[in-house]
């Protein structure tokens, strides 16, 4: 009977110390200040809450991103939408194939302006095996231009790179980072050609 007791009460403990784990998980991944509250606005005042979330810029007729989320909030006035988990893809000129594609945990984006900006564990990866890790970034169509003032992280199987702040023009893939650039090569990087 002591012993019937005793795994109880261990089997009690596992699950209250599981339980506050999940809540220190799941507070730690909330976002915080200026980013919790403009999620909180947005949701309330949204027109229109959705539980998945599809949007595509089209020019010509071919796709130039798509944007998915879990779950967003539109506010019609303001032709905005507040993201949850938003995935991006960017496509090549013909509009078939995603070239980039990016995750975050949030996201926004201003249909009128054509601006997307994007929030928390920010990653970017290109179709040329290198991926970019930040917590912000800013797109605007309008220029082919995603920038941030954040540190950065890229990642390739011949390099990494850190620095703060980056441009990236996605038409050209050029990037420009420009402070506190720190590069490592990597034993392969000999063999890779320009």
């Amino acid at each position: 009977m002591i012993k019937g007791f005793q795994t109880r009460r261990v089997l009690v403990l596992a699950i209250i110390l599981l339980l506050v784990l999940l809540a220190v998980l799941v507070l730690r991944n909330l976002p915080r200040g200026r980013a919790l509250q403009e999620v909180v606005e947005t949701l309330r005042e949204a027109d229109l809450a959705l539980q998945a979330f599809e949007y595509t810029e089209t020019r010509d007729g071919r796709r130039q991103w798509t944007v998915e989320g879990d779950s967003a909030g539109f506010h019609q006035q303001r032709n905005e939408a507040l993201i949850e988990m938003p995935r991006v893809f960017f496509y090549d000129e013909s509009g078939e194939r995603a070239e980039l594609t990016l995750t975050a945990q949030h996201g926004r984006i201003d249909v009128d302006a054509r601006r997307l900006w994007v929030w928390g564990e920010v990653v970017v990866k290109g179709a040329d095996a290198y991926t970019l890790f930040t917590q912000s970034l800013e797109y605007d169509d309008a220029g082919k231009l995603a920038r941030t003032d954040e540190p950065v992280r890229i990642l390739s199987d011949a390099f990494e790179i850190h620095g703060h702040g980056l441009r990236l023009d996605v038409t050209s893939r050029r990037v420009e980072i420009p402070a506190d650039v720190r590069a490592t090569l990597s034993s392969g990087a000999a063999q890779v050609k320009p």
